[in-house]
């Protein structure tokens, strides 16, 4: 079983496969509004959401190596980090939730940590299901240089919250917990 994203822990699910385009948008962005509140400046971070849809954010030891895919650029070369390390890392969360796979995995710590450095992002026809505008959203979240990334995880939210609305996509955390856990694993 391949892991798709170890960056979001739910209760009893592995991400396995790609989820659909709303649910992980809708996801993200409830991770964009966790990060606000929680004015969390650490990295690299995960966050636990409960079978009740509760998000909690947490530092991850980086020593283990299983985080070392969710670094920024910038943060895997040894430089300071702000905002905009935590919009490539909500875009590599979002790519992975989207696409299927993990998208910075190396074969050792080491050649993962060159991806991330290199920030070698698939084209955008590789995005979600040839949709362009969600490519749009990857390109810029996941730009190598963080001048050319959305400034703050705000506007990341603002640019997530227009793909929902112009796709008339009312998935809530409620759809999110009811896809992601069905009636039969519901809360308990």
């Amino acid at each position: 079983m391949t892991v798709v994203t170890r960056m979001i822990v739910l209760e009893g699910v592995a991400f396995t496969r790609p989820v659909d385009i709303a649910v992980a948008i809708r996801l993200v962005v409830e991770c964009c509004k966790e990060l606000d509140r929680s004015a969390h400046r650490g990295a690299p971070f995960r966050f636990t959401l409960s079978r009740w849809g509760s998000l909690m954010i947490s530092e991850v030891v980086v020593a283990d190596g299983s985080s070392l895919g969710y670094l920024s650029p910038e943060l895997a070369s040894g430089l300071e980090a702000d905002a905009r390390s935590h919009v490539f890392i909500l875009g590599i969360l979002l790519w992975e939730l989207v696409v299927g796979r993990p998208l910075f995995a190396g074969a050792t710590d080491y050649q993962t940590i060159e991806m991330v450095r290199a920030a070698a992002i698939p084209s955008a026809r590789e995005c979600p299901r040839g949709d362009d505008q969600v490519g749009q959203i990857l390109n810029r979240a996941l730009a190598r240089d963080p001048g050319d990334r959305y400034p703050s995880i705000g506007e990341l939210r603002r640019a997530l919250d227009a793909y929902l609305q112009t796709h008339d996509v009312g998935t809530t955390m409620v759809d999110v917990i009811e896809r992601l856990w069905p009636a039969s694993q519901g809360p308990t």
